[in-house]
This record gives C-alpha cells, sequence and structure tokens, in this order.
C-alpha cells in the first residue's frame, strides 16, 4: 500500500462514491457486515484494550470503515457512526 500515491486512492475513493448513482451502481448491491472486535497490545502492560467496530465488504473482502467504541458504550452505539462515515444509501429492492 505505501507505493500508492493518496492522490490515486482519493480519486478511486471519490469515484466509488459516485456510482451507486451511475448505472454501474447495480454492481454494489451486496451486504455490508458489521462486526465488533477489540484491539489488544501483548507488548504494553499499561494500556486497555481498545474495541472498535469495522463495516467490511463480505464479496470483496475488505474494511470499509472502523470506529473506536467510546469509553463507558457499547458496539450497538458505534454501529450508526461507523454507517455514517462510508456513507452508504439503502436501496429498496
Amino acid at each position: 500500500m505505501w507505493m500508492i500515491r493518496p492522490e490515486n486512492l482519493q480519486q478511486l475513493q471519490l469515484k466509488w462514491q459516485d456510482m451507486p448513482d451511475s448505472n454501474e451502481g447495480e454492481k454494489l448491491k451486496e451486504f455490508i457486515c458489521v462486526d465488533g472486535k477489540t484491539m489488544r497490545s501483548n507488548n504494553r502492560k499499561d494500556t486497555k484494550p481498545c474495541p472498535i467496530v469495522s463495516a467490511w465488504s463480505r464479496e470483496d473482502g475488505y474494511c470499509l470503515g472502523q470506529r473506536a467504541v467510546e469509553e463507558k458504550s457499547n458496539e450497538i452505539t458505534a454501529i450508526p457512526k461507523v454507517l455514517e462515515s462510508i456513507e452508504i444509501k439503502y436501496v429498496n429492492p
């Protein structure tokens, strides 16, 4: 990934976001999976585990967005924030 220029990634991201409004948007009708995990560090004993919620594409196998769960909260409150960050639109079949 370090070999890819950030400008190229940004152009691809913008193109991907515009795709649902085009005819090619039919290809994007897929499932977005939401999952919570707790990130732990083996090297640092003094840090707390960090719970995160991820939204990922099942068909393409990559992460669309992640959000850390706020302290004294649970994963359910972080899910809407993750979905807002990837700007998905619900299409009624």
